[in-house]
């Protein structure tokens, strides 16, 4: 699964100069936690919830200490802080549409970020949430069974024919026969980097194998000097 297969491409964005109150009416209307900031078609920020909550902590707790010199400064600040440009986010987090899910999961994790911005050429065109993630994750079994079949067992080479694919909540069983070894050892990893798989069990029969340079074939006798050189390159 691509990131481009559950962001929201219904993006709303500001202008650098945007009044912070317009952003505020923004965000509450589309009912969102973060606004990108497009100079032209150019990606140039983002604003957040968290940075107007931030601002208006900020000068709250200035006010609460009741001292006159930091309620100046507080309203000086208040004064600057008029536009999106003032207050928005960079460099803004971006992923491509079509970064995988589990990409996109990882680099908001290490980022500590709770959206990314999709890009394309510099461009936004869309923008995924760690809801949008949760979404995905959750997703049905059924969706996850057709992916494998129709996507990572091709990618392999593998025939839908060979391998029986199960799914129930989440978890993968993988029943049948396989080219080689390195298909039976690779084929349960890629399963397992799909989206909603929690985990994976593989009964795999491989219809060749590789022994101290030497390919065999089941029940075909003596190894076989050129399939055995294929399997090298291969290898």
């Amino acid at each position: 699964m691509r990131v481009k297969d559950i962001m929201s491409s219904r993006l709303v964005t500001v202008a650098p100069g945007t009044p912070l109150k317009q952003v505020a009416r923004s965000l509450s209307e589309h009912r969102i936690t973060g606004v990108p900031v497009v100079d032209g078609e150019r990606l140039v920020g983002i604003v957040s919830e968290s940075d107007l909550v931030r601002l208006e902590q900020e000068t709250e707790e200035d006010y609460l200490r009741g001292r006159r010199w930091l309620r100046r400064i507080r309203d000086g600040a208040r004064r600057r802080h008029r536009t999106a440009a003032d207050v928005m986010t960079w460099p803004v987090e971006t992923v491509e549409p079509g970064a995988s899910v589990v990409g996109a999961a990882w680099r908001m994790t290490v980022r500590d970020v709770n959206r990314l911005v999709v890009s394309e050429r510099g461009r936004p065109v869309g923008i995924v949430t760690r809801a949008d993630l949760v979404r995905a994750f959750g997703r049905s079994d059924a969706d996850v069974q057709r992916e494998i079949l129709e996507d990572v067992l091709p990618s392999l080479g593998v025939s839908p024919n060979d391998v029986h694919v199960a799914v129930e909540n989440g978890e993968v069983v993988l029943e049948g026969s396989v080219e080689d070894e390195l298909e039976a050892c690779c084929l349960p990893h890629a399963v397992g980097a799909v989206v909603g798989v929690v985990d994976v069990s593989a009964r795999l029969a491989p219809r060749h194998r590789y022994h101290a340079g030497a390919f065999e074939s089941s029940g075909v006798g003596p190894a076989d000097p050129v399939a055995d050189a294929a399997l090298r390159r291969r290898v």
